[in-house]
């Protein structure tokens, strides 16, 4: 889950609004429930693919903000140095 620590907590808390990963949270819970560990393993299996996934693009579409925004700084000469990647901070 690497590309989550890129992420907020409020950005990975947005995943879980998702009625596909609260119906595999919601299965997972119930193979619990009931004594399946090899059925509740596969659905945290798919939900941890699908955050990494959900990740990997919320953080490709941050990175894609991110150069528009500088690019348009640069095209009218303003500096880059107070953006968020330049301060250390690639999170905001």
């Amino acid at each position: 889950m690497l590309q989550s620590t890129y992420l907020s907590g409020q950005e990975l808390q947005q995943f879980e609004t998702r009625r596909d990963l609260r119906g595999l949270r919601s299965a997972m819970d119930a193979a619990r429930r009931t004594g399946e560990s090899k059925t509740a393993r596969t659905l945290g299996d798919r939900i941890c693919y699908l955050v990494e996934a959900l990740s990997s693009l919320k953080l490709k579409e941050k990175r894609e903000e991110y150069f528009k925004h500088v690019e348009t700084l640069r095209a009218q000469g303003l500096s880059t140095q107070d953006t968020p990647a330049a301060l250390g901070d690639i999170r905001n």
